[in-house]
């Protein structure tokens, strides 16, 4: 998966990615991240341990790959996705709260922008 083609997913159709090479700083790597994709890069052969039809949890924060889990792992894992959303919905109340130090001083949060999607994501995000 180049970083051209992972820029180009739409993340309404796509939930999570993993691939047999790449690493944490490989551009495709951030491109996910900046996108909100979940994603596991460098996963030796993970292409052929995978087949069509197999259920996969992509735990892009711990790098964790579950092929086929228990019913257990998947409650588990539902219960870690609602409370990270629920946490994202905490933080998104804080994007109009000035950025001040205790002392008072105002401090300037700025995003880095380098293609459109990383606009929206500023933008998104109190930019």
């Amino acid at each position: 998966l180049t970083p051209s083609d992972t820029a180009q997913l739409d993340r309404s159709k796509v939930v999570g990615f993993l691939t047999n090479i790449g690493g944490r700083t490989s551009h495709s790597a951030i491109m996910a991240r900046t996108l909100e994709i979940p994603a596991i890069v460098g996963l030796k052969d993970i292409t052929t341990s995978v087949k069509n039809g197999d259920m996969v949890i992509v735990d892009g924060i711990e790098g964790i790959c579950i092929i086929n889990p228990e019913q257990s792992v998947i409650d588990e894992y539902t219960a870690k996705r609602e409370k990270f959303l629920a946490e994202q919905e905490e933080l998104k109340k804080l994007i109009t709260v000035k950025t001040v130090t205790k002392s008072g001083r105002r401090v300037e949060v700025c995003g880095n922008i380098g293609s459109p999607a990383d606009a929206e994501a500023v933008v998104a995000n109190g930019g």
